[in-house]
């Protein structure tokens, strides 16, 4: 898989493995991935997908899925900081 974009560099790899899609109800069709991941194999990631602390998918999903598809073992991530997400669930377990 090519790269033609220099600016992934900036972000963190992480291992696919350590990823997830939270069920959210939202479902992506088969050729669509398949779509999408004929467009990363040419054009590398152009941008990173989104996660949250727990390495859950927050945006990017297709991307993540057309990833695997291609079995990429690393994808560039942005890490979601949710500080006032945490805290609200810190309360709520009181």
């Amino acid at each position: 898989m090519s790269n033609n974009n220099d600016d992934t560099d900036k972000y963190d790899r992480v291992s696919i493995d350590c990823l997830h899609v939270p069920v959210r109800g939202v479902t992506y069709p088969p050729q669509y991935i398949k779509r999408l991941a004929s467009v990363l194999e040419r054009q590398g990631f152009l941008t990173p997908i989104v996660i949250d602390q727990r390495g859950n998918v927050m945006s990017g999903a297709g991307l993540f899925l057309a990833a695997q598809h291609l079995g990429v073992r690393k994808v560039p991530v942005v890490h979601m900081h949710r500080p006032h997400l945490d805290r609200f669930k810190q309360l709520e377990k009181k």
